[in-house]
């Protein structure tokens, strides 16, 4: 008889898990390596996520055991490794398993650990030949798109070069409008800098990135994107639905000379007090 955790878990598993090599060792030849649990983790899969290099190694020198192995939720031992963030761990599961496995939420290895800030797995991810980078979950989003909404610069950097900027999720936001409507002035920077940038591109609910700047009170990245002449879209123009109560940005169309459209914006939480708006992203003298 074989004696379970109440959450299905052996003494097999529970050991992988924990990184005791010698009591897995032993029970190696009297268990079930595959066992699943409750939530369906095998102990390769509990023994990935705690960051067991060593027994992970073991595990893998078994020649029964089966590497990519879904739990309930359809994540596999690589994808709970990724976001543990173990070079070494991720590296002996990279040579044995299908990289682009998705979850239930659609999730790759690849956007567990850009969406946690993993950089070395990030990189190691991306020397993988058959990696697929731009590969959206239940959402729409890309493993760029999450990385950009949290600030994990380092992981961004990386990304971009192989990935679309312009990627839109099921609801049409960009990796640019999360991170502006976040506040990363960091990722902000680094996006505005890709050559194929479409900075007012706007949602399924008409906003862009500028919109939702504004809204969250970011004054940082409201300037950035003013800098690029970023136009104020419609919806932030015609309606302050968008807006919380103390980040109201008006914009306030004017012609000059030239009879070319010039936006004014004024917002004392936004950008403080000021005796003058600012005209085309730069204070007016």
């Amino acid at each position: 008889m074989v004696l379970e955790t109440e959450n299905g878990r052996t003494a097999f598993s529970c050991a992988a898990g924990s990184g005791h090599t010698a009591i897995v060792e032993l029970l190696s030849t009297k268990s079930n390596i595959n066992s699943r649990s409750k939530n369906g983790r095998t102990p390769l899969s509990w023994a990935a996520g705690t960051g067991q290099a060593d027994i992970v190694g073991q595990l893998l020198a078994y020649q029964n055991i089966e590497v990519d192995v879904p739990d309930s939720s359809g994540r596999t031992p690589l994808s709970y490794a990724a976001v543990t963030g173990i070079a070494a761990v991720v590296g002996q599961l990279l040579r044995r398993s299908n990289i682009n496995t998705r979850g239930k939420n659609g999730w790759t290895p690849l956007s567990w650990s850009a969406g946690t800030g993993r950089t070395k797995v990030v990189g190691q991810m991306l020397r993988c030949q058959t990696i697929e980078v731009d590969v959206p979950d239940s959402s729409g989003r890309t493993p760029l798109s999450f990385a950009a909404a949290d600030g994990h610069i380092s992981v961004v950097t990386q990304l971009l070069p192989r990935s679309n900027c312009n990627s839109m999720s099921n609801n049409g936001r960009t990796p640019l409008s999360w991170a502006s409507g976040n506040g990363q002035t960091t990722i902000v920077e680094c996006l505005l800098n890709d050559p194929g940038i479409q900075t007012s591109c706007a949602d399924f609910s008409g906003r862009t990135p500028l919109s939702w700047a504004a809204e969250k009170g970011h004054e940082a990245v409201l300037k950035q994107l003013l800098r690029r002449n970023t136009q104020p879209d419609g919806t932030l123009l015609g309606s302050h639905k968008w807006l919380h109560s103390g980040h109201q940005a008006v914009a306030r169309p004017r012609r000059n000379r030239g009879q070319c459209r010039r936006y004014y914006w004024s917002n004392t939480t936004l950008l403080g007090s000021r005796k003058r708006p600012l005209r085309n992203g730069t204070e007016a003298s």
